[in-house]
């Protein structure tokens, strides 16, 4: 009875793929996806955390989003499998659960909407060590009863909203009571402060852009919490917590990293996530580029309050089991592959150094394609060769580097299983000597040549350099960069290449994350992803942040207009001060001359003259008219 949790001992087992009602809750969230999934999982027997069949069939992020391959990593990084009763509050449609009744003995998942605790329960009928119970965690028997409580993705909407603290108090301490002595909470929630929002990402929860970072100021549904504000909570809720940083969010995990990596030497913290990010809702339209942000923030020692989501582990009191070791720096995922090509990837800190640990997740069901070598070793220092790419586009420089890449994918070739497919600009770093070191050797083929492979890195070279602020941004098209890197090079020697690359790339990416040459869907997929990366190739180079960039091209143009005008003002005001200088002149040399004439004989004279008309002739009368018509007469006589 050690695995008997008390809900389950007050309440029977319904049966296989049946869920157990404790309380009809009263709750209008949904994403619409509930029937539609519970049909897919019905009809389907391939259901594990690793599945092909859920995972190809999805449609939609609303799908997606319960059965994707990815969704599980965020628990996959820390070790569940000593956990013999777990609690998972808020189990969704079961993608959580799914994993956790895969790992731990005994599992219940508890959901409050009955629509999707009915697909979780459909997802777990074959795993008889889970039990799905549609209700609350009030609903539960208030006792210690578990020693690990998962929670992933609910914490911010305990509170509907509000910046009150009193709720999620509560649902904290609800928690706290319901662990067994040296029980764990393993809890995952958005960050307030990601690094994505900064770049302009929509908040996930509103779809406003900087909604978070400026405090939610016309509300939202949901509440997340800078890293400060989070650790308040735990700590007067009881528990004592530990933070790690999950890329590119706990949603469909990449990386969890823990604090230490992010202030390593070698830099792996800044290499590791994959950017940008993905927009759940609404694209970003501008905002800084995220990968430069966050290598900036993990260069400043940043980095551990702004990831995207945060993973916390916490406890009351001394934990009986150690979720994350503590050599682990990060764990991180290449499940959006098929089972038997995904891998798991642990970094740990042995003898003074990062090390990588690296282990097949799945079974593959067929054979053929590359060979897939899983090894790990020591992590390199160094700066990525498309980081230095970026950083100027002289032509000597670029070309002397991309010469010795083609020179190492040719060596590669000599190798019994083939040359090294992912020998590829983004796999290789320049250490200190700047001599060029290759990081992933993990898979080979003979069917490739090295003029293949340096075909696919120049593809994928052109997409990195055109995704961040560099001189290469000017060009037309990708296709059009892709081109002028390999003239540097001499590349091809005869020929058009590109077309030929993309088809071969897309059935590469198809092999690894779709079908399999012997299903009847490949061809199509193949021409499917092949149109794709063709118009990748051949669109218009983008700038990367539209809206900025045109604010800032009308910005300077009004600049540029205003100091044309100021030099227009600038030049009528000099004129207008020489015409006044001259004008002044012009006055003062009449002045001069009126005073002179008011001093001679004959104006004296004249004036004597008018003033004596003036007393025998005043103006107005007979007199002074017939002197006027007279004086008239004798100024025309004189002008004849």
């Amino acid at each position: 009875m050690t695995t008997a949790t008390p809900v389950r001992i007050a309440h029977p087992d319904p049966g296989q793929g049946r869920y157990t009602l404790l309380r009809a809750v009263e709750s209008t969230y949904r994403d619409g996806a509930e029937e539609t999934l519970l049909d897919m999982v019905r009809g389907s027997e391939d259901l594990g955390s690793l599945n092909e069949d859920l995972h190809g069939r999805a449609e939609g992020w609303a799908q997606r989003y319960h059965v994707d391959r990815q969704r599980a990593n965020v628990l996959r990084a820390f070790e569940l499998s000593g956990a013999t009763r777990v609690l998972e509050v808020g189990a969704g449609c079961g993608a959580m659960s799914r994993y956790l009744a895969e790992t731990c003995t005994a599992v219940d998942a508890l959901e409050p909407v009955q629509a999707r605790a009915a697909v979780a329960a459909a997802r777990l009928r074959d795993l008889p060590g889970a039990r799905v119970f549609a209700g609350e965690l009030a609903d539960l028997p208030d006792e210690p009863s578990y020693d690990l409580i998962v929670v992933i993705g609910v914490l911010e909407y305990v509170g509907g909203g509000t910046a009150v603290r009193a709720p999620y108090l509560d649902f904290l301490d609800q928690i706290s009571r319901r662990l067994l002595p040296g029980g764990q909470l393993l809890l995952a929630i958005e960050n307030k402060l990601g690094v994505k929002y900064f770049a302009g990402s929509p908040e996930d929860h509103s779809d406003r852009a900087y909604d978070s970072l400026e405090g939610y100021p016309v509300g939202s549904p949901a509440r997340t919490f800078d890293r400060a504000a989070l650790a308040d909570l735990f700590r007067d809720a009881g528990l004592a917590p530990r933070f790690f940083s999950a890329f590119p969010d706990y949603k469909l995990t990449r990386a969890v990293m823990a604090d230490e990596l992010m202030t390593d030497p070698s830099g792996l913290a800044a290499r590791l996530p994959r950017f940008p990010s993905p927009d759940w809702q609404t694209a970003r339209d501008y905002g800084p580029n995220e990968e430069l942000l966050w290598r900036t923030l993990v260069e400043a020692g940043q980095a551990g309050h702004f990831g995207n989501s945060f993973v916390v582990v916490a406890e009351p009191g001394p934990a009986a089991a150690e979720l994350w070791p503590a050599r682990r720096q990060a764990a991180f995922y290449t499940t959006e592959r098929r089972p038997g090509r995904s891998t798991e990837t642990v970094v740990d800190r042995e003898d003074g150094g990062l090390t990588l640990h690296r282990r097949v997740l799945g079974t593959r069901r067929d054979e053929g394609g590359p060979t897939h070598r899983v090894t790990g070793g020591p992590v390199l220092p160094g700066v990525s060769l498309v980081e230095r790419l970026a950083l100027d586009d002289d032509p000597t420089t670029v070309g002397g580097l991309l010469k010795e890449w083609q020179r190492l994918v040719a060596e590669s070739a000599q190798d019994a299983d083939g040359v090294a497919l992912d020998l590829v600009p983004h796999n290789l770093l320049l250490d200190e000597s700047g001599r060029l070191a290759y990081i992933d050797d993990e898979w080979r083929s003979t069917d490739w040549s090295p003029d293949d492979v340096v075909a696919r890195g120049l593809i994928w070279l052109a997409e990195r350099l055109s995704a961040t602020p560099s001189p290469w941004q000017s060009r037309a098209s990708r296709r059009a960069l892709a081109d002028e890197l390999a003239r540097l090079i001499d590349f091809p020697p005869t020929g058009e290449w590109l077309s030929a690359a993309v088809r071969r790339e897309a059935e590469l990416q198809v092999q690894l994350l779709r079908v399999g040459p012997g299903d009847p869907r490949y061809a199509g997929e193949v021409d499917r992803t092949a149109a794709e990366l063709a118009h990748l190739q051949e669109a218009a180079m983008r700038p990367l942040r539209p809206t900025v960039n045109s604010l800032v091209a009308e910005r300077e143009a009004a600049r540029a207009e205003l100091a044309a005008v100021r030099r227009d003002n600038e030049e009528r005001q000099a004129e207008m001060r020489e015409d006044i200088t001259r004008t002044h002149a012009a006055l003062a040399a009449a002045h001069e001359e009126l005073g002179s004439i008011h001093g001679s004989l004959g104006f004296r004279a004249v004036v004597g003259l008018r003033n004596g008309v003036d007393r025998i002739a005043p103006g107005g009368t007979r007199r002074r008219a017939l002197y006027e018509r007279a004086s008239a007469g004798l100024q025309a006589r004189r002008r004849s």
